[in-house]
Order: C-alpha cells, then structure tokens, then sequence
C-alpha cells in the first residue's frame, strides 16, 4: 500500500482512538453488563423463592381487565425464570408508565434492585440520553468502531508476525503495543460483528423505514403497513376469544415457540388482535411471531424472518447476534470474555496515545481523565449494585434513584483520579475490588430470614462466587504492580 495512504489509515485510527476511545470503553463495559441483565435480576433483588408462571386464567383474567380500564391496546412482558413477573406497558410504547405485575394474583409488584442493571443497559444503548438521540449516538460509535477496526487490520501488514508476538518485559509501552495488536487482531471478527450490527441498531428505526420506503416507492402508508406499525382500527364491538386460546393456537403454529411478548390491539372490537412473539431455542432469529384476530381466533399472518430472503434474514440475525441471546449463558460467557477484549483494547489504545503525549502537564491530564472514566466506571457500576440492593422497593420506572447514585459515584471517583493523581487509579480499583468481594456477604444479610429455592439460589451463587473470586484477584493484581519491583 501506498506510504501517504498507509499515514492517513494510521491517522484515522489514531484519531478515532483518542477522540472516542474513552466513550467506546463506557459503552464497551456497559455491554458486558447489559449481556446478563436477566441473569443478575434475581441477585439483584435478592429473591431467593421460585418464580411463579402465568397460568391460562390468569392471562384472560390479566387482558380482560387491562382491556376494561381502557386500555385496548398494550404490551405483555412475560414471566421468565429470572424476572417472576408479567409488565403491562400501555399503549406498547416504552415511554409510558408500565405495571408489574405478580403472575399469580395479578396484584402490583414494586421494583427492587433491578432498576440498576437496567439503567446501565441504557448506558449501553443510549448513554442515558434521551433514547431517539441516545440511540443514534450509539449507532454513530459502531461507526467510529467500524472504521478503527478495518483501519487497524489494514495498517499490519506482517499480521501473521504480529499476532504471535508479545514482549511484556521489555518497557510499559511495548507491553501495551503489543496488547493492542494482539486483540486487536485476534479478537477482530467479533468487533467488526459488533460495530456493525450495533450500527445497525443505533439506526434500526431510520434503516427498516428506509428500505420499507424504497420497497414500496415511496408509499408511506403502504410501507408503515408492511412493517406492522399501521393496524386497521374498528369502533364496533365484538366478543372475543380468550387469550389463553389463542395463545394456545399461536405456539401449535410455532413449534418450540418460548412466548416472551404479547401484543394486544383493540382487545373487545372487531378489529383485535393478538400478536405471540418469542424465541426458537438455538435459532439465529429475532422474535418469530404469529397474529391471530381477537374476534374469529383465526392466524393473520406468522413472520419467521429466518425462512424470508436474504435480507430479511441478515437482518433478523442483527439484535441475536449482537446480544449473544441465541445460545444461552455459555454464549454469553464467550460474549462477556471478547467484551472485556474490547475494554482492553480501549485502554492500550489510549495507554500507547498517553505515552506520546509532549509535556508533563498534558500527559497528567490524561492520565486522571483515563483513570477517573476507566477506574472510576468499574467503582461507580458496584457502588450502584450494592447500594440499589439496599434500597426500599419502588415503581418500575424509578430509574432516577439508580441514575442518582451511579452518577454521584462516578463524579466523585473522577474528582477522587484528578485529587490523587497516578495513585488514584490503585485506589478506585481496590475500591471496587472490596465492593465486590463483600457482594456475597450482603446477599448472606438480605437472604437470612429467606428459604433458598433452587430455581433462583444457582443464578445469585453464581453472581456472588464470580464477584468473590475477580474482587480477591483484583486486589493482588492492584498489590504486585504497586510493588516497587514490578
């Protein structure tokens, strides 16, 4: 490749890495997390009986009520094995006001400890932004992280060589050089994989319209039809088939269906419906459906994108592949441990641009800035954990308690990197550390009066033995590089 080419490739991607490496690392390490948001509900709430499931009387008795309060059109969250309960969310929009529900009263349920994992997913898909600009901002980094990556590969043109290759004894800053290089070729499949389909998610609003739009040259009506998001409404009235029955027939359309959502439109008219969407266990597919008219019970329509076109199946693979949500926890594990990869590859980055800073004075301030988002997001994630399972039970939107104290935590472990400097970074790292490693003593002091159920005592044992044994490293690892030798 031409040298004045080979320039401008190393100046894109050092760019990329010094302008938006600290926010690929927040949205890096926030993934991690929003990969188990299920998986940690149970700890989180420290809930140790089984969960409940929703019985086919319940589900008519659940509809039929929501539909007599006014309310004719609305979503169903289902119960699942970490999340014991049903959400009703008005009107199917996200920003509307949901109830939680216990699926076997049908009587209101508050919010406990979950509300923490659930707002650093939103740190990950909309940095806790307003979610359409949120959103779009996110969609911009998978760009950023698209262009860094293919940029990154093309610049090592003895790939073969430099994947094999580390000299962690030599000097600080060959060791993170060859870190860098290291993942970011080993690991860069799944990055590309990643900066894509979160692309794609950032945009997926504006990109379905888009191609709806040119499917059906320019008819937006024809093409908000096409994607479900236009449904014939009717004020007549209509008896209707229970929704336990046609549940029952949507999982006889599709079989080895887990019913997840349950879309409910204009329930006691003749124009209802009841959309089944779940998940095909080992299928690389985003929520197969079946519709089913609420006044006939007839099937209206069945979508399983993975026997569609090309298209339409690249497309379905998008929020599976991105989530890791198509091969259970082990997929999630393998997900987790290239996530981290990423974290890492944020650092060397922004360790090897920190190395070729002129001046004392600069390189001090960026030293504090990495140590206060870097260390200080790992300690501002715990404190919120520990402190959210403390926290009196609340309603299911009662985000801005969570959101509170995750961003005090986080500003004060930046004031803490600016106020002590290089030793800031041991300090918030120890922090976070003995947070951990009292994780599994506090779930001994919120399950004391509490009867372990095997159904959730396995998902909180594995949280709390993972907390136990990465706090326990952490702190020797922090203790051997503080070592005057090391």
């Amino acid at each position: 490749m031409h040298r004045e080419a080979l320039r401008r490739l190393y100046d894109l991607h050092s760019w990329i890495g010094l302008t938006l490496g600290l926010l690929l690392y927040v949205v890096s390490f926030s993934g991690v997390i929003a990969l188990f948001a299920e998986e940690l509900d149970p700890w989180l709430r420290a809930d140790l009986s089984a969960p409940p499931s929703l019985t086919s009387g319940s589900l008519d008795s659940l509809v039929d009520r929501t539909a007599a309060g006014g309310t004719r059109s609305f979503l169903l969250l289902l119960p699942n094995p970490y999340r014991p309960w049903v959400t009703v969310i008005p009107g199917g929009r996200e920003s509307a006001p949901a109830q939680r529900l216990d699926p076997a009263t049908l009587a209101p349920l508050p919010a406990r400890g979950e509300t923490a994992a659930e707002m650093l997913t939103r740190l990950h898909t909309d940095l806790l932004l307003p979610q359409s600009i949120g959103r779009y901002i996110v969609g911009l980094l998978g760009i950023a992280l698209l262009a860094s990556a293919i940029s990154g590969l093309l610049l090592h043109r003895k790939m073969l060589q430099e994947m094999f290759s580390f000299r962690p004894d030599r000097s600080i800053r060959l060791f993170w050089t060859d870190m860098h290089k290291l993942i970011g070729l080993w690991a860069a499949p799944f990055h590309v994989v990643m900066a894509l389909t979160g692309t794609i998610l950032g945009f997926a609003g504006i990109v379905v319209l888009l191609a709806a739009l040119t499917a059906y040259r320019g008819d937006g009506a024809a093409a908000m039809a096409a994607m479900g998001m236009l449904h014939p409404s009717s004020e007549a009235t209509a008896d209707m088939v229970p929704a336990s029955r046609l549940m029952a027939e949507a999982l006889r359309r599709m079989p080895g269906m887990v019913p997840e959502v349950v879309d409910v439109a204009d329930w006691g008219q003749s124009s209802a419906r009841l959309v089944a969407m779940g998940n095909l266990s080992g299928r690389l597919v985003y929520y197969p459906s079946v519709s089913l008219s609420g006044a006939s019970g007839e099937v209206t329509e069945m979508v399983d994108w993975s026997r569609e076109g090309v298209g339409r199946r690249l497309y379905a693979m998008v929020t599976p592949l991105h989530y890791g949500s198509f091969g259970g926890v082990a997929v999630k594990l393998l997900y987790a441990a290239l996530g981290i990869s990423m974290c890492v590859l944020a650092i060397s980055g922004l360790r090897i641009w920190r190395s070729r800073l002129s001046g004392a004075a600069n390189a001090a301030i960026f030293t504090r800035l990495m140590t206060g988002t870097i260390a200080g997001l790992a300690v501002a994630a715990a404190v919120t954990f520990f402190v959210a399972r403390l926290m009196p039970s609340a309603p299911p939107t009662a985000y801005p308690s969570a959101m509170a104290v995750f961003l005090v935590a986080w500003a004060a472990a930046m004031f803490w990197s600016f106020l002590r400097g290089v030793r800031a970074g041991r300090d918030l790292s120890s922090a976070a550390c003995v947070l951990l490693i009292g994780f599994p003593f506090q779930t001994l002091y919120l399950t004391a009066a509490s009867l372990p159920q095997p159904a959730s005592l396995a998902p909180i044992a594995a949280v709390d033995l993972s907390a136990l044994i990465t706090g326990i490293a952490g702190l020797i690892l922090a203790r051997r590089i503080a070592m005057p030798a090391r």
